[in-house]
């Protein structure tokens, strides 16, 4: 593989980038967010590039509109989550308040019936749902359990059809809330897809109903969502590998 393109526009004011989506509505586009607060769109069939800042708010993730490319929210370390257009030269259409500390993931629904959602998901152990019409929250659950590691827990989600949302767990568990279902404690249905992870998960996605996840532990899983079966656990590794030697009674045995 070669590299096809590039642009260097955060490297600047040496900020680190947090926050990265690819338009499914026009697939040239390219949207980036660095922990200073700058944006960065980037139309790949021209390399063309233009910088927007919304604010001093450090950006932890962000996430494109499903129906217009002008349109994308964004989650921020003081808990803030904030949708905006990129037409003109850029402006802030909802500051929505309600989680209490960093917002790690958002997420907008598939499917608009009468309204955009969006879910989001915090360091605050919550997830919650947001009106893009009334830009105010409309729901709010937590994630289950109690978190075994003194590390703070970062928490993924993904919206993965209209009634259901993927989310990573306190404990690295890999999460599916059923929204149509609900739960004691005005919650909702939570099922626990598996534990291979050991540590909390940073990414999560769906191709043709299989969930692809990886996190801290550096462990790459892959879920059958169609027929609810763990297909495989890869480790990976955290730098080079300098040598290896196979098990010489059981060659599927390796060590590096």
């Amino acid at each position: 593989h070669s590299l096809k393109s590039q642009h260097v526009i955060h490297s600047d004011n040496r900020a680190k980038v947090f926050g990265l989506d690819w338009s499914s509505v026009d697939t040239n586009l390219v949207v980036s967010g660095d922990e200073s607060g700058n944006f960065v769109t980037w139309d790949t069939a021209s390399n063309r590039v233009k910088k927007y800042y919304f604010g001093k708010y450090s950006v932890m993730s962000l996430a494109l509109h499903r129906e217009d490319s002008d349109l994308m929210a964004f989650g921020s370390k003081n808990g803030l989550v904030l949708i905006v257009t990129f037409a003109g030269s850029g402006r802030v259409i909802h500051k929505m308040r309600g989680h209490d500390e960093d917002c790690y993931s958002v997420s907008w629904c598939p499917i608009k019936n009468d309204d955009w959602k969006l879910v989001s998901s915090s360091r605050d152990k919550t997830l919650r749902i947001w009106s893009q019409n009334e830009g105010k929250q409309v729901k709010k659950f937590r994630v289950p359990g109690r978190n075994r590691n003194q590390a703070p827990s970062f928490l993924t989600c993904l919206w993965y059809d209209e009634h259901r949302i993927l989310s990573g767990g306190e404990n690295g568990e890999l999460l599916l809330f059923h929204l149509d279902i609900p739960d004691k404690k005005d919650g909702v249905k939570c099922d626990v897809l598996h534990r291979e992870h050991f540590k909390s998960l940073f990414s999560v996605c769906v191709v043709e109903g299989i969930v692809y996840s990886n996190g801290q532990d550096r462990i790459i899983c892959t879920y059958n969502l169609n027929t609810n079966r763990l297909l495989y656990n890869l480790p990976t590794l955290n730098g080079f590998a300098y040598c290896l030697a196979t098990n010489q009674l059981d060659p599927s045995i390796m060590a590096v």
